[in-house]
């Protein structure tokens, strides 16, 4: 599968697919694939497991033109005590397959729940913003290479607060000047 023309590309973000929410009236196939995704079944992140190594393979070269080595590692989910399996599953598969990419398991984590952002709209709350990920998310990983950039993996780019967070989390605690994210999908609204 090429990606050059389906790879949303925002700064040092790239997104894999646009992605409907459930809510919207815009719900597709791939909204139900995400929310599999989401709930960990296997089939779908066997499927996007697939769809993320063509893309790592397609960005190659933007991502080696920068560093030649990357660390990868998961995004945190919402809660202290669930990981995300799903991502870290994913990163450790992008690890498996390029020489070049090395799994960090686990060292982005959560130290106090927010609400999940997903469930906003339909709980009639606000959305976590930006601080509110600052406060919970800490990086718990090993001293890491300062020549190596990061690669963070998520399962949906919406507001960017969560991967500003660990951006800036990254960016305070350890050496690594590049970091990008990698999202399966980018929430499109309308």
């Amino acid at each position: 599968m090429t990606y050059h023309a389906d790879i949303l590309r925002e700064g040092n973000t790239y997104a894999l697919y646009p992605y409907y929410p459930w809510h919207s009236n815009m719900r597709n196939e791939f909204t139900n694939r995400m929310l599999d995704f989401k709930n960990n079944k296997l089939s779908a992140v066997n499927w996007f497991k697939a769809r993320s190594v063509d893309a790592v393979s397609f960005l190659e070269e933007d991502f080696r033109g920068i560093v030649d080595d990357l660390y990868v590692m998961a995004a945190p989910c919402s809660s202290v005590q669930k990981v995300n399996v799903s991502c870290e599953s994913i990163a450790s598969y992008l690890d498996q397959n390029f020489s070049w990419l090395h799994y960090v398991p686990q060292s982005l984590v959560r130290i106090k729940d927010v609400p999940k952002a997903a469930t906003a709209s339909k709980e009639n709350r606000p959305r976590p913003m930006y601080q509110d990920h600052i406060r919970t998310i800490r990086y718990r990983g090993p001293v890491l290479n300062p020549f190596y950039g990061i690669i963070v993996i998520d399962d949906v780019l919406t507001t960017s607060s969560t991967f500003n967070a660990c951006y800036a989390i990254l960016r305070q605690t350890t050496p690594c000047e590049h970091i990008f994210g990698l999202f399966m999908g980018k929430t499109q609204f309308g």
